[in-house]
């Protein structure tokens, strides 16, 4: 639901970026995330965690959002949120631990609630805080998405920042993002149904 979103290199980039951003009179809510694929302990799978300011991103992600019974949970930096559908494909439960490997150690976060949207995406969800110090991203960001305020065109505004903007982190409306991962998707298909052609071919 962000106009705008700003993105940045794996590594993510300063904090001190999103500053700039909440100030800017043009912004009415800028919301700053920590996007991880952290790896599960014991399995060899991973699962995307979105460290967020919740009450931020509840002007804008309302679907990340947790439901739970204690609003406390939202600020401990041991507490995440599931979405349904990492639930269900991790079979746990409310309160269970989960176990992350974070370098060539294991750390463990309590279940708190599940997320409010997002059912079908297997995500977590956790304080930013919590998930900068987890994985030892502190004064790091992945993305900020922007609300603007209205009458401001986004174009404009993308003008007006975008030289202005560090090395490796872009400006841009969510969907040409979506657009980009969408052809990257496509593009590694093609490649392997060519490589399978060519397998049956041979």
């Amino acid at each position: 639901d962000a106009d705008l979103v700003v993105r940045g290199p794996r590594g993510g980039f300063d904090e001190a970026l999103f500053v700039r951003f909440a100030h800017d009179p043009e912004v009415a809510v800028a919301s700053p995330a920590v996007e991880v694929e952290a790896r599960l302990a014991g399995r060899a799978d991973t699962l995307r965690v979105i460290g967020l300011d919740l009450f931020r991103a509840a002007a804008i992600q309302p679907g990340l959002v947790a439901a739970s019974g204690d609003r406390l949970d939202m600020l401990r930096p041991d507490a995440i949120f599931l979405s349904a559908a990492a639930l269900s494909t991790l079979g746990i439960a409310r309160d269970d631990s989960l176990a992350l490997q974070v370098g060539l150690g294991e750390v463990r976060v309590r279940v708190a609630g599940q997320l409010a949207g997002a059912a079908d995406e297997r995500i977590a969800a956790m304080d930013i805080a919590g998930a900068q110090a987890l994985f030892e991203r502190l004064g790091r960001l992945t993305r900020i998405d922007l609300r603007l305020r209205p009458g401001v065109d986004p174009q404009r505004f993308i003008e007006r920042h975008a030289a202005a903007m560090p090395a490796g982190v872009a400006i841009d409306r969510p969907e040409a993002s979506l657009q980009a991962t969408e052809s990257v998707s496509r593009s590694y298909r093609v490649n392997l149904n060519v490589l399978a052609l060519v397998a049956l071919f041979t």
